[in-house]
Formats: structure tokens, C-alpha cells, sequence
């Protein structure tokens, strides 16, 4: 009997927590926001406290709030700092060492959405945000290198299908292959293509 009652106490003190603390606006800023510091401290190279970013995921996703509340303020944050990341990494960077960080990071974030099973709608959109700004955006710094612009799509590429899905690995988008198909003959002959794989 007292084994039955367990579940419907759980649900019944979730439920509480819900309505008398997390859907209290002031509260629920500061829970979601410190779960996105921890998320910025990782990205600083800082320590993350793995066993509580953990029990936070598992929290909000207990009171439904993961995808209606965390995710979209982290994927706000993450945003913000993927674009300032992609501006200064070029602006300070070779090209052979802006690809190797790229790498990085990209290795860097899919860690941390198994480590913690950050859900797969949020690796799809990570997946978006890295491509966007880390080689889009970036079209004019990397299209000063001409022939090596498809190496870096076929390289980075790589490193992207951890993120994604398996739909999406099945085909890439039509915006990749408006860069790559085009200079694929020529980055072939490069003699930094061959070198490519010692990046």
C-alpha cells in the first residue's frame, strides 16, 4: 500500500515545486539562468558541476519544462556566444588554425549533448547555429582562400554529422553544395587539399 502511494506523492510534490516556485517568474529566471552559466562556464574552460547541470536537465524535464522554457533561453545564449566566437576566431586566426578550432568547439558542444542527454531537437539546432556561424557567416573571410573553401565544407562536414541526426546525415543541404560543387575540381588540385588531413 504504502509502495502504490509513492508515485502520486512524487507527482503530487512536482506538482507543488511547479506551481509554487518554478512558475514564479523571479524564481524561474534565476533556475534557468544558472543553468545556462553553467553551460557559459564550460565554454570558458571552467569547471562545470557535472552532477548538478545533470539533476537540472532531469528537473526540467520532470516539470515539462525543457522544451517551453530552458531550451530556447539556451539556445538564445548559445547563439550569442557561437557568433562572437566564429567573429574573433577569424579575425585572430590562420585558416588552418581557425578549421582546427572549429573542430574543437564542434567536438566540444556534441560532448556535452550526450554527456548530459541535452534532447535531439537541441542538437539539431546547435547543429544549425555551428554551420551558420562558424562557416556561412564567415563566407568572406573564408573565400579569401578560393581552392580551400571545399576543404574546409568537407572537413568541418565531418565533425558536423556527430550533432546531427540520421535523416540528416542522409543528404546535405542545398546551400552546402553551392559552395562545394563548384570548387571541388579545384580544391582537389591544391596541394594544401592533400596537406588537409594534417590539419
Amino acid at each position: 500500500m504504502l509502495h502504490a502511494s509513492k508515485p502520486s506523492i512524487n507527482d503530487m510534490g512536482t506538482e507543488m515545486f511547479r506551481t509554487l516556485i518554478f512558475q514564479h517568474q523571479k524564481l524561474q529566471d534565476k533556475i534557468i539562468g544558472g543553468a545556462c552559466e553553467l553551460i557559459a562556464s564550460d565554454r570558458n574552460a571552467e569547471t562545470l558541476d557535472q552532477t548538478t547541470f545533470r539533476r537540472s536537465i532531469g528537473m526540467f524535464h520532470d516539470l515539462s519544462a525543457y522544451t517551453k522554457v530552458f531550451e530556447p533561453r539556451m539556445l538564445d545564449l548559445s547563439q550569442e556566444f557561437i557568433k562572437s566566437w566564429a567573429e574573433r576566431a577569424c579575425s585572430e586566426k590562420t585558416l588552418a588554425d581557425y578549421v582546427r578550432s572549429c573542430n574543437q568547439f564542434v567536438a566540444k558542444e556534441t560532448e556535452r549533448c550526450n554527456l548530459f542527454g541535452l534532447d535531439s531537437t537541441t542538437k539539431r539546432a546547435l547543429t544549425t547555429m555551428l554551420e551558420f556561424h562558424l562557416i556561412e557567416r564567415q563566407e568572406s573571410f573564408l573565400g579569401k582562400y578560393l581552392c580551400r573553401m571545399s576543404t574546409v565544407y568537407l572537413y568541418l562536414g565531418l565533425h558536423f554529422q556527430s550533432l546531427r541526426g540520421p535523416r540528416r546525415r542522409a543528404t546535405q543541404s542545398e546551400r552546402h553544395r553551392r559552395f562545394e560543387e563548384p570548387l571541388l575540381p579545384a580544391a582537389s588540385s591544391c596541394s594544401w587539399f592533400q596537406a588537409s588531413t594534417c590539419l
